[in-house]
């Protein structure tokens, strides 16, 4: 009983949003050992995003955005960091902030539009059977409740957002409010989200190069426990 209860408690730790973006940091530090013959610094590391983002940036935050605001995909993809960094980089000149923010806001309002879409042809039975009934059901209420407010607000987060324009769709809202709505208020959180990381752009990366340690332990516990609480949150409902 004991063995299960730790297996399982293992198995909820190296899931979705944690493993994926481990995994990838793992994958292209290997490139780089490889590449160059030797195990790269912490300074170097950053020094290669930054190149990536200089060469790739906007094309990285614009595929992070939509995948981030894809419903059910969100779960399992770290678009949030992939749009952070930009803001991030944006800060020591690889990007620029605002073309980093209307990536991010194309690539969020194109996802929201694709929920929607799939909500208005039904696809929201797929979603219940796959065990987010109630989640889904929780955003049809928020979005009866409080209409447009609601989805005002719950674009602050593209996971939540994800399912009211799913819920949204299946509603039978017209497009083009939903559209206009999800267009001004991305453009609105998006840009505020961007400010933030932006002015502590720096101190992150001060963080990851001189205290590389420290910086892998606030994000791997942070990703833990937003995982650990959407785990919560949809026991609760269901």
């Amino acid at each position: 009983m004991e063995k299960n209860t730790k297996s399982s408690f293992l198995a909820k730790i190296f899931q979705g949003d944690l493993i994926l973006p481990l995994l990838l940091l793992t994958i292209y530090i290997v490139f780089l050992i490889i590449a160059r013959g030797y195990f790269p610094t912490a300074s170097e590391v950053v020094k290669s995003f930054g190149h990536l983002y200089e060469s790739f940036g906007y094309q990285i935050i614009f595929t992070s955005a939509l995948l981030e605001a894809s419903v059910l995909v969100n779960f399992f993809v770290p678009g949030t960091l992939g749009m952070a960094m930009g803001a991030i980089f944006a800060r020591t000149g690889q990007v620029d902030l605002t073309l980093s923010i209307l990536s991010a806001s194309s690539g969020v309002v194109l996802g929201y539009s694709l929920d929607y879409i799939l909500g208005y042809y039904g696809f929201g039975e797929v979603v219940k059977k796959l065990g987010y009934k109630n989640f889904l059901q929780t955003s049809e209420d928020q979005l009866n409740k409080l209409g447009y407010r609601g989805l005002i607000l719950g674009f602050i987060n593209p996971t939540i957002a994800s399912f009211l324009s799913l819920a949204a769709g299946t509603a039978g809202m017209k497009f083009y409010n939903f559209f206009t709505l999800s267009l001004i208020s991305t453009l609105f959180w998006m840009s505020i989200w961007g400010v933030i990381f932006y002015i502590f752009g720096e101190i992150l990366l001060l963080l990851l190069i001189r205290y590389t340690i420290l910086f892998f332990i606030i994000v791997i516990a942070g990703i833990f426990l937003m995982r650990f609480w959407k785990t919560k949150s949809l026991k609760r409902q269901n």
